[in-house]
């Protein structure tokens, strides 16, 4: 508090007529300051002594009679004749109406010694603000979830004290006086780092000190004893914790650190949950509860208008709902990033250190259950898109305990499953295999799913996986593989290749890792996406699926490898049981077969169709089926047809049986 001191301007006068005798001689130009002793004060000998020769003042015993000096004192500051009270104790009944005028100077008795034992001149008080002593001259305060009241009553104290007040922290402020740890000027003066942060037993013991001339109020150890503890005058209500041990540590923990414990949720200023039970199921239904809250926003005009209102509040910073609710999100890895920079500048022998790694530890181990949990969520909630995509999707694929894996890409050459070359997308699950119909355009037909069910293979109906290695490096013979299965009780050989450019849906992302800088990478620190677009990859998920369904160890054993020669046409297992089975040339052809099988189904049925026409009970044929009938063109291409037909029968019933008669085919019915 900036003050001004009182030099001596003209010698003491014990008698008010003597004082009127000497004011008279002074020029305006030079005011006179003039001490006042009122009441108690006028027998404090050592008071007087000290206000000899070096100032003007003036004694009065009567208490009314110094009321009725009150507008005097007030002409007189017209004149530049300055009049200050002084006082023996600020709780006095004078002293408070002389504090409750206004343009009145006041002073104590204890400041008037204090400056003569310091041989310092006087400060001049501030109007309307009494001085009792300056222990606070070099601070300036700031006030910290104080009550109205109490807040005037502790600005009058540092007032007195020689202190200044602001409302609002700043760069200038020296110390916070906290009530509770609450609050966006505690957080502002906390994370500042410029300011003590003091309770308010600090300020009253200063006050108490008012008479003590050899207090320091900033002494370290003073600061020390009254710095506010982290959970200062906080009311934590605990809720989630069933452990009594642990329920009893952290009451031990909360008393220790200023803290206070309540059993009534609505009387807590923070409420402490277990981190799992609560803190899980807001990260899982994240994505959730953001997408409905902006279709709320475009939906519905109140809540839009209700958001716009919040957006305006300062204590929400100016920020959408959205925005906040990210926050919790990000808290977790920024006290991993906070603990582990100050891992870094502790020195492995500081008491600390080890408590460091074992917080750490904690939060990491936390951090994964919570990460392991949300690959959960998104797996159960692919489940449901998946099934929800799929035509005719069997009912039991949607389980509790099956999980989604991975999606495969691929055209089936076998046609076991579909007449002709046909762009599946295989879903691998937990404990089966659905294959699926990819459809095109289906943006032309409103309501279209996108895949559309073909067959369900369970993974234990799955003998052997074929690694089939190519002739050439053509595309159709690289990307090869089979799958040996039994499919409603019939056994069923399926060649696939697969297609380039698969991507991996089910990415395993880590969200409680690393940064914060948006939703979507919240922490990506194992972020490492596992595309299957090779035979090898699916080929591995396949064989994991399967071994992690049966329960074994070596998933290597699924794989059987299949070799094609150039030489001799003839396929080879190797290192597998079917090591010494020599297959015939006709297989390595297998795709042909089938398409020379779907010529002979096509003109089978359509011989049948047109016999059924011919040999129709209609009362009334159709004319143009008669005249098919008798004409010659018509006779000569029906028996074109049934010799073809016949003979590729009779092509296909020995190429077939010699085909079943191969050793490779041999083993496949044995298995």
């Amino acid at each position: 508090m900036t003050t001004k001191n009182i030099s001596p301007t003209s010698k003491i006068h014990h008698r008010r007529s003597k004082f009127k005798k000497n004011s008279e001689n002074t020029s305006p130009a030079n005011p006179t300051i003039k001490f006042c002793i009122i009441g108690a004060a006028c027998s404090n000998k050592q008071l007087l002594s000290s206000l000899e020769d070096r100032y003007v003042y003036e004694c009065i015993d009567d208490e009314k009679e110094a009321i009725r000096t009150l507008t005097e004192t007030k002409n007189l500051l017209s004149q530049r004749q300055l009049r200050i009270y002084v006082v023996d104790s600020f709780d006095d009944c004078i002293f408070h109406y002389l504090k409750d005028n206004e343009d009145i100077y006041t002073i104590s008795s204890e400041l008037v010694l204090s400056c003569a034992e310091k041989e310092i001149d006087i400060p001049v008080p501030r109007r309307n603000r009494p001085l009792y002593c300056q222990h606070l001259s070099s601070a300036v305060i700031c006030f910290v979830g104080i009550r109205k009241d109490t807040h005037t009553e502790f600005s009058d104290f540092v007032h007195y004290l020689g202190g200044s007040v602001r409302k609002d922290y700043s760069d200038q402020v020296t110390h916070v006086i906290s009530h509770a740890n609450i609050g966006e000027k505690y957080l502002t003066a906390f994370n500042m780092e410029r300011s003590e942060i003091l309770t308010e037993e600090w300020l009253l013991r200063c006050w108490q000190e008012r008479n003590n001339r050899q207090f320091d109020p900033f002494e370290s150890e003073l600061i020390r004893i009254y710095r506010a503890k982290p959970l200062h005058n906080l009311n934590l209500f605990f809720f989630g914790f069933n452990n009594e041990n642990e329920s009893e540590h952290l009451h031990t923990l909360t008393n220790e650190h200023g803290g206070f414990i309540t059993t009534e949720m609505s009387e807590a200023s923070h409420i402490s949950v277990e981190l799992l039970r609560v803190y899980q199921p807001y990260t899982k239904f994240y994505d959730k509860t953001i997408e409905a809250v902006h279709t709320l926003e475009k939906n519905n005009s109140r809540f839009y208008a209700y958001l716009k209102i919040c957006e305006h509040k300062t204590e929400l910073g100016k920020q959408h709902l959205a925005d906040l609710m990210i926050r919790p999100i990000q808290r977790l890895p920024s006290i991993l990033l906070l603990l582990e920079r100050l891992l870094k500048y502790t020195p492995a022998t500081h008491i600390d250190y080890q408590l460091l790694i074992d917080s750490l530890d904690k939060l990491r181990e936390i951090a994964k259950k919570l990460n392991d949990e949300r690959g959960k969520t998104e797996k159960h909630l692919s489940m449901f898109n998946i099934v929800n995509s799929i035509d005719n999707c069997p009912p039991e694929l949607l389980a509790a305990h099956r999980d989604y894996i991975e999606k495969f890409q691929v055209i089936e050459l076998s046609q076991e499953l579909t007449t002709t070359r046909t762009h599946l997308t295989l879903f691998l699950f937990s404990d089966c295999l659905e294959v699926t119909k990819s459809r095109v355009n289906i943006w032309k037909t409103h309501g279209m799913k996108t895949y559309k069910h073909i067959a369900l293979i369970s993974l234990c109906d799955i003998r052997s996986l074929f690694d089939i290695s190519p002739v050439s490096l053509t595309i159709d013979e690289t990307e090869q593989f089979g799958i040996l299965c039994s499919i409603d009780g019939q056994t069923c050989q399926l060649v696939f290749r697969v297609i380039n450019g698969n991507t991996n849906s089910n990415s395993s992302k880590s969200y409680f890792t690393d940064s914060m800088s948006s939703l979507s990478s919240i922490s990506t620190l194992s972020n490492s996406s596992h595309h299957a677009n090779n035979k090898t990859d699916v080929l591995y998920h396949l064989a994991k699926a399967i071994s992690d369904d049966r329960c074994l160890l070596d998933k290597s054993s699924l794989i059987q490898t299949i070799t094609n020669s150039n030489n001799n046409h003839h396929m080879y297992c190797s290192q597998t049981s079917l090591e010494n089975s020599e297959i015939d040339s006709g297989l390595r052809s297998t795709s042909s077969l089938n398409l020379l099988g779907l010529a002979l189904k096509r003109g089978l049925h359509k011989a049948n169709k047109r016999l059924s026409r011919a040999f129709s009970f209609s009362p009334e044929p159709n004319k143009h089926l008669t005249k098919k009938i008798t004409s010659p063109i018509h006779s000569l291409q029906d028996e074109w047809s049934n010799r073809s037909v016949l003979s590729r029968q009779d092509s296909f019933i020995k190429t077939d049986h010699h085909l079943c008669s191969s050793p490779f085919m041999q083993s496949i019915q044995e298995q």
